[in-house]
């Protein structure tokens, strides 16, 4: 991935990247970095997607900050200042899946059930959180994010 063939878009970007770390959080989904996210530009429209989900929902061995600080830090690494810019995307991101994930949560469980039972648990203690509360703890702890 390079950053050039998104400027002008980064806010965007960066939107779909906050979604990205929010499902990383609440997943537990370990190694998300530039080779496993893919992207998609079609015309002013970028779509992140993100795949292999066989050692996630393992929070005892992958603590949700400590994976979502991963991804954050991978990506903010690789964007430099870009990330500091677009901050507001990245929040806004951020907070649109998680409380998407809040509101469908019923659904979000059935299809985790089959994986693992103890991570309903995990998940149902995770989406009780404040997504504000969460994101700006990650960004206190993010090197590249402090202001």
């Amino acid at each position: 991935m390079n950053s050039t063939p998104i400027r002008g878009l980064e806010y965007k970007y960066l939107k779909e990247l906050g979604k990205i770390i929010a499902l990383t959080y609440v997943c537990a989904i370990p190694d998300r970095n530039s080779n496993n996210i893919i992207w998609d530009r079609i015309k002013d429209e970028i779509k992140l997607t993100t795949f292999d989900f066989a050692m996630s929902f393992n929070y005892e061995k992958y603590h949700p900050m400590r994976v979502a600080l991963l991804a954050l830090e991978l990506n903010a690494s690789f964007l430099k200042d870009t990330c500091k810019e677009n901050k507001e995307g990245l929040r806004e991101g951020f907070i649109e899946a998680f409380n998407s994930a809040k509101e469908n949560e019923s659904k979000f469980l059935t299809y985790i059930k089959p994986l693992r039972n103890n991570a309903l648990l995990e998940i149902r203690k995770l989406l009780k959180q404040n997504p504000e509360e969460v994101f700006n703890e990650l960004m206190e702890k993010s090197k590249f994010m402090i202001n």
